[in-house]
């Protein structure tokens, strides 16, 4: 209750018109975490976390770590504040999940206990999982990094899912375990000044198709962060848009995406 009172009591920043598949790489490097991506309408963030005595601390290196820069306070308060304000959602009228992908850098099974022991304090808003159903919630977490996948995978009811790899379409694991599929662009070995040759298109085609008839999100990293990138997602049906250019990046979607 007085987490709330509290929330209630901060001016919360403008959100924008949610974008489906607006993704903020590194969300937590943006002047204002979590509330830069929402105020251009993202719905997906990226924390990269890692455990200190006993607490779980957002940051790219261990070095940049601070106490008051933990996944609570810059994520799962302000997302649950946000969950009570909106009739149970992120942004008002969207009745849609909200992605966090937390990104473990090291010491993954540790991390996942503690991790799993604070989000049962906010399963509320939190979208439950089972290998055979998916139920509908606010707030949808994704682990990537040192994903401790065997530990996840035992559990018959979870309150997080598994940032996948491209090997996972051959071992088809059920999407209710693993959602999305990240991947490098740099394995592509894609020209970044030249037109990709016909074999390099029909195979990106046939990796995004593969991993859509699986039932699968797809999301590249390590791409380069331009109109003419954004521009190639889209043409190929990419899911998620990994940028660190927010409201540029916005910009260009308001342009160039169908709403819808």
């Amino acid at each position: 209750m007085l987490a709330s009172l509290a929330f209630a009591a901060v001016s919360i920043p403008q959100l924008g018109t949610p974008f489906e598949r607006g993704f903020a790489h590194n969300d937590y490097m943006h002047p204002r975490p979590l509330w830069d991506a929402l105020a251009s309408g993202f719905t997906n963030v990226e924390a990269d976390v890692f455990l200190v005595d006993g607490k779980i601390l957002v940051g790219h290196n261990r070095k940049d770590l601070k106490p008051e820069r933990n996944l609570e306070d810059l994520y799962l308060k302000p997302l649950k504040g946000l969950c009570e304000r909106n009739g149970g959602w992120v942004y008002p009228k969207r009745e849609k999940s909200f992605w966090l992908m937390i990104d473990i850098k090291e010491d993954g099974t540790n991390v996942y206990a503690e991790l799993d022991r604070i989000l049962h304090r906010y399963q509320g808003m939190l979208v439950k999982w089972t290998d055979a159903r998916v139920s509908s919630g606010a707030v949808g977490v994704v682990l990537s990094g040192d994903r401790p996948v065997s530990v996840v995978a035992r559990q018959k009811e979870r309150l997080v899912a598994i940032d996948g790899r491209p090997e996972d379409l051959e071992s088809n694991p059920p999407a209710g375990l693993v959602p999305w599929i990240s991947r490098s662009f740099g394995d592509l070995d894609w020209p970044i000044t030249v037109e990709p040759t016909s074999d390099q298109v029909s195979g990106l085609r046939a990796y995004i198709a593969k991993a859509h008839s699986q039932g699968r999100l797809v999301r590249f990293w390590g791409i380069s962060d331009t109109p003419r990138f954004w521009q190639l997602q889209l043409d190929f049906n990419v899911d998620c848009f990994n940028t660190d250019r927010l409201a540029p990046f916005r910009t260009w979607a308001d342009d160039h995406v169908r709403p819808g």
